[in-house]
């Protein structure tokens, strides 16, 4: 059966966290303009898949690495 790919963001959020999840933050991120709506897809796809981003940005930051916090498309 094809995936659904005509998926709104609220329709995405409301999946439970798994792989089907973050494919579609993933493609919504592929297919949306602007990198601070990528980021934010980006985002979306770590968090669906159990990375807690304040402890990613604080293990970076050790190493001067930092990105700008995403905007919802």
């Amino acid at each position: 059966m094809p995936r659904d790919y005509d998926l709104s963001h609220e329709e995405i959020a409301a999946l439970p966290n798994g792989q089907e999840k973050a494919i579609q933050y993933a493609v919504s991120g592929l297919l949306t303009d602007g990198a601070h709506h990528k980021d934010w897809c980006i985002e979306r796809v770590l968090e669906t898949l159990g990375v807690d981003l304040v402890e990613l940005r604080r293990e970076l930051s050790r190493l001067d690495y930092d990105w700008e916090e995403g905007i919802a498309p």
